[in-house]
């Protein structure tokens, strides 16, 4: 399962920030000995670290459509500074999509398995699709 936070505003960007909370042990591949790896305490833990979470610290614009996010990723009982590319793909309805790119290292959160043979970077390339809510009061 997951579940995030947005708050964009889009004439000063610097002020937006993200939150995003995955449940590890909801990480899915369709392989069932994969997935059993994956939720193992070699990979995610999902047993003592059930949640993987986000929180950004910095939104940069780079461009009209584009933004540097530094935040805190916090994974395997490890909380660590990381940076992600985010563009914005579309906006209609009422539903900004972003695509977001960056690499994490798994080492530096504790999944050695498979190292050197398996890639330390772990690279992400996500779409994400926003959904306008209200604010309340």
């Amino acid at each position: 399962s997951f579940s995030g936070d947005l708050r964009l505003d889009p004439a000063h960007v610097e002020r937006s920030s993200v939150t995003f909370s995955v449940a590890s042990g909801s990480v899915s591949t369709g392989i069932a000995p994969l997935d059993s790896l994956l939720r193992s305490s070699v990979v995610f833990d999902a047993v003592d670290h059930p949640d993987i979470r986000f929180a950004s610290t910095a939104v940069r614009r780079t461009s009209e459509t584009t933004a540097e996010v530094d935040g805190i990723l916090e994974l395997k009982g490890q909380t660590l500074a990381e940076h992600f590319t985010v563009t914005l793909t579309g906006h209609g309805d009422k539903r900004p999509e972003f695509h977001v790119v960056g690499r994490v290292a798994r080492s530096a959160f504790g999944m050695n398995i498979g190292r050197p043979v398996y890639s330390d970077d772990v690279v992400f390339n996500l779409v994400v699709e926003g959904r306008h809510m209200r604010a309340a009061g």
